[in-house]
């Protein structure tokens, strides 16, 4: 959030006093070193600092002052109040639909949603019959006599316990969503089930007929829920043998913790953002590049090493060898591919999509939380907007402040939440000064020093592993390590080895 000026504002914690400033450290991971504040706050204390840096140090002031940290009452407010997150009250609605005679009567299919528990805002729908797989999407465009000052506002920003629209509640939570029991405007697009193609795509009206969680139908599957009508229990199933034989695993996914549920609603939205990709010419894409070498290099050398193998940087490489070693490194092979991956961007270049595999990508499946979305939409019906790289800078700028708050949300909870305890950690990097372990519980790195890996033991580096004596360290072993000590202002902890 930079001003017009040099100073920037972050969120931090209070730590001490020192030479009559506030040390201030941030809770954004790219803020390494101390605050230091003219203005006072009590330790422990959440507060909002505008800073700037002076003769190499940052140098700041207090603005607002939150509770203590073990106080999660105010998380919101202070983000909200950090990123100037500002509600939508009011658009101009268009007093007639635009594709009122294009649009298809689809309120005699049998329709669900599947969305995580509580949801208001459903802009995705299903139905499935004996040879059509019907993805149904909340069609926001019709609604809007002039999206321009809605698409700016970028996409929903989701908090610990609220959210702040992009649209305004009484549209996104009500009129456009696809609440149960109601006629609403849709785009769907009809997929013949033999082959997952592409039959057809319109304007259409449907009828929601249940509102389910993802906890819903994962119940489903094991026979855990007594359905109100037998009508859900069937579309699930037919659902779910739709999604396992068309599904693709030729690509790099952080969900391995996911259910059924979710992987299978993600797969529905995936395939239809990658056919509308194809269909539009010139509309906004999702270009995900290439992992950084750098850092790919510590998944390649961390599966290489245990198989014994040269792992090449593909997809299919890559997504073929993580299946090959044990569970119990399932979370450190998430962190380490979540490491190595380069950062999506919204782009009017028609860029492939490297994780997903697909050579081009676009967002369409989400128009009531994503402007980036609602352009894709125009485009798709041909109601061009003119212009669009105007919005290219807000959509990345809107999604960076979303990753952002999330980090925070995080880290948060990690300094909350930390106990003096043991943990099972894993191995993920060797070097001749010493060894660094990823602590799945925590979800957090630490770097041991050559020294702290023995009772005093010799140790040489030799071939990727540290050893000596009783002792040796190599990628992916598992070691238990304690936590003697945290510091809840700077994160800095305090772990030995359990020899």
């Amino acid at each position: 959030m930079n001003s017009l000026d040099s100073k920037k504002k972050t969120i931090g914690i209070v730590s001490h006093t020192y030479k009559t400033l506030t040390v201030v450290f941030s809770l954004e991971k790219d803020i390494i070193n101390a605050i230091y504040c003219s203005n006072d706050a009590p330790k422990l204390s959440k507060v909002i600092v505008e800073y700037e840096e002076k003769c190499d140090k940052l140098i700041g002031t207090i603005i607002k002052e939150g509770y203590n940290i073990s106080e999660s009452i105010d998380d919101d407010e202070l983000l909200i109040f950090l990123y100037n997150l500002k509600e939508c009250s009011e658009i101009k609605l268009n007093k007639k639909d635009p594709y009122i005679d294009k649009r298809k009567d689809l309120t005699e299919l049998f329709t669900i949603t599947i969305d995580p528990k509580g949801s208001k805002d459903l802009d995705d729908a299903l139905s499935i019959t004996s040879d059509r797989l019907y993805i149904h999407i909340a069609d926001v465009t019709s609604y809007l006599k002039d999206p321009s000052h809605i698409l700016p506002r970028a996409n929903t920003y989701y908090l610990r316990s609220s959210n702040v629209p992009m649209l305004p509640r009484s549209l996104s939570d009500n009129l456009i969503s696809l609440l149960p029991g109601e006629t609403k405007r849709a785009i769907t697009l009809e997929f013949d089930l033999e082959d997952f193609e592409l039959v057809d795509y319109y304007p259409s009206t449907i009828i929601n007929n249940y509102q389910l969680t993802y906890e819903d139908v994962d119940d489903i599957l094991i026979g855990h829920m007594d359905a109100p009508s037998i009508d859900i229990p069937q579309a699930v199933l037919d659902l779910v043998k739709c999604y396992n034989r068309h599904k693709k695993n030729n690509r790099i996914t952080l969900n391995d913790y996911q259910t059924t549920s979710h992987k299978m609603i993600e797969e529905f939205m995936v395939h239809a953002n990658c056919v509308v990709a194809e269909l539009i010419s010139n509309t906004v894409y999702r270009h995900h590049g290439e992992p950084y070498p750098n850092k790919a290099g510590y998944l390649q050398r961390f599966i290489g090493y245990q198989l014994h193998a040269k792992i090449n940087l593909t997809v299919e490489d890559l997504g073929e060898n993580l299946n090959k070693l044990p569970s119990n490194q399932t979370s450190t092979l998430e962190h380490l591919t979540k490491h190595m991956m380069s950062k999506a961007i919204y782009t009017l270049d028609k860029k492939s999509h490297w994780a997903l595999n697909e050579k081009y990508y676009t967002h369409f499946t989400s128009p009531i939380r994503r402007a980036s979305d609602i352009l894709v939409h125009y485009d798709l019906m041909k109601r061009y907007i003119c212009n669009k790289e105007d919005y290219i800078n807000s959509l990345n700028e809107g999604e960076s402040v979303q990753a952002t708050i999330e980090n925070i949300l995080h880290e948060l909870d990690f300094r909350r939440n930390i106990d003096n305890e043991k943990y099972e950690c894993c191995v993920v990097k060797v070097t001749t000064k010493g060894v660094d372990v990823y602590i799945p519980r925590l979800d957090y790195t630490h770097s041991f020093h050559i020294t702290e890996c023995s009772d005093g033991t010799f140790l040489e580096y030799k071939d990727g592993e540290l050893s000596g004596g009783s002792f040796k360290y190599n990628l992916g072993r598992m070691l238990n390590v304690e936590l003697l000590d945290f510091n809840q202002a700077s994160a800095k902890c305090n772990i030995v080895i359990i020899f």
